[in-house]
């Protein structure tokens, strides 16, 4: 097992994300690899259905003999989602830069995603080219004439959440395409609890297949993660009033004089129920609900300007809390829309 760091931002707006992480891992023979990368996602004018997303990447391996090798990689993706499936298409370039020489590799995919209550599922065939020799050599291809190897593969992916815990497991199949030849497979699986609104921690194991477009070789990886969300205040809490019973979600708003509003949420749901709540004024972290005598209830203090609030039900479908205008999130979720003068 090799120790991993991870440090991981994101500044949204209603239409557009910028994100930015570093990754940090050393394993037992000392070798060491780091990761820096800047991603962006943008919802098309008019649209709140197709989402452009572009991603870049450098990658630093130490290699044998103290000397240092790195690989550049960019990509943009489409993506086309609905309430309960999508599509999406990736064209990616990258260059890897072993101590012996410099590499070029290329990828496109295609693929689609679905859900139904609680179960998401994702399809994906990829096809990838790449005359970096080292590495598809040790992943299990050979090349029968000098062109560039060409894989394709094909993974499937299927997750599901039941309160807390979301589960997920994932299988490629890779086979060599045209003077490639060779195969090879994957499996792993992933289960993440979320101990608090903060604090999530993931058990995962399995198989990683071979990453062409950055050079991260293939490995059986077991490993044991924690995700600690540092920014995104939670929402204030507000001693709440005696209300009537609602099914399943009401919504009060309350502008005082004074400027901004008072927002409060209330959920009718089994007093077992994991009911969770996020939006736009907390840069999306979710908060747990607490429950109120018969209800689950949140109030929120809302400056001026335009907010997004998506409420769900035991890990389902996030939804817009009743009174307020739906609109679609930038993942092709549900919200609601509040706009405090």
């Amino acid at each position: 097992m090799s120790p991993t760091v991870t440090l991981t931002t994101r500044v949204a707006s209603t239409r557009a994300a910028i994100s930015g992480s570093a990754l940090l891992v050393q394993s037992r023979d000392n070798a060491g690899a780091s990761q820096v990368a800047l991603g962006g996602e943008f919802l098309l004018p008019r649209s709140q259905s197709l989402r452009l997303e572009a991603t870049g990447s450098a990658t630093f391996f130490d290699a044998p003999e103290g000397k240092r090798e790195t690989s550049t990689s960019g990509m943009v993706r489409a993506h086309f989602a609905r309430d309960r499936f999508g599509a999406f298409g990736t064209a990616g370039t990258g260059v890897i830069g072993r101590s012996i020489a410099k590499f070029r590799a290329v990828q496109w995919d295609a693929g689609a995603w679905a859900r139904r209550g609680a179960l998401n599922g994702v399809l994906t065939m990829r096809n990838s080219y790449s005359r970096d020799y080292p590495l598809v050599e040790t992943s299990e291809f050979v090349l029968t004439n000098r062109v560039m190897y060409s894989v394709r593969d094909f993974a499937g992916t299927l997750s599901a959440q039941f309160g807390r815990v979301e589960w997920q497991a994932t299988g490629a199949w890779r086979n060599g395409v045209g003077a490639t030849v060779g195969h090879t497979n994957a499996f792993s699986m992933a289960a993440t609890a979320r101990v608090t609104s903060r604090l999530a921690l993931t058990v995962n194991a399995g198989k990683q297949l071979a990453e062409w477009l950055t050079g991260v070789p293939s490995a059986h990886v077991l490993g044991v993660s924690g995700r600690v969300t540092l920014r995104g205040a939670s929402p204030r809490r507000v001693a709440p009033s005696r209300s009537a019973a609602v099914s399943p979600f009401a919504t009060d708003i309350q502008r005082p004089a004074t400027g901004g509003a008072t927002v409060r949420i209330r959920v009718n749901a089994p007093a077992n129920a994991l009911v969770e709540l996020s939006g736009t004024f907390n840069e999306w972290a979710v908060v747990t609900v607490s429950r109120v005598g018969t209800l689950f209830e949140q109030v929120l203090q809302l400056p001026p300007g335009t907010h997004r609030i998506a409420v769900r039900i035991n890990g389902g479908e996030w939804k817009s809390p009743a009174g307020l205008a739906r609109v679609k999130d930038d993942l092709g979720g549900e919200a609601g829309l509040v706009v405090v003068p």
